[in-house]
């Protein structure tokens, strides 16, 4: 712990809250009532507008060989320190 010293500014106490997940394959979304909202969606084809399918490959993965990609449709943080 001592080696993350440098990295944070505050260490806050441990807070037991209710997180809420919708779980949607590319339309999947969190939150923290009041702390954080994280929402995903589909890549947009720039053209036509419609949803493009998107995944990364890689062949010699060790995790994992084949993913199905979205981005972040929103990601908005509510806490103030």
């Amino acid at each position: 712990m001592y080696c993350l010293l440098g990295t944070f500014k505050y260490f806050l106490e441990p807070q037991f809250v209710d997180i809420n997940v919708n779980i949607d394959g590319k339309k999947s979304s969190f939150s923290v009532p009041g702390i954080i909202d994280v929402q995903i969606e589909s890549f947009l084809n720039p053209v036509t507008g419609k949803e493009q399918e998107t995944k990364v490959q890689l062949p010699n993965g060790f995790i994992w060989k084949l993913a199905e990609a979205a981005k972040s449709k929103l990601c908005a943080s509510q806490l103030h320190v």
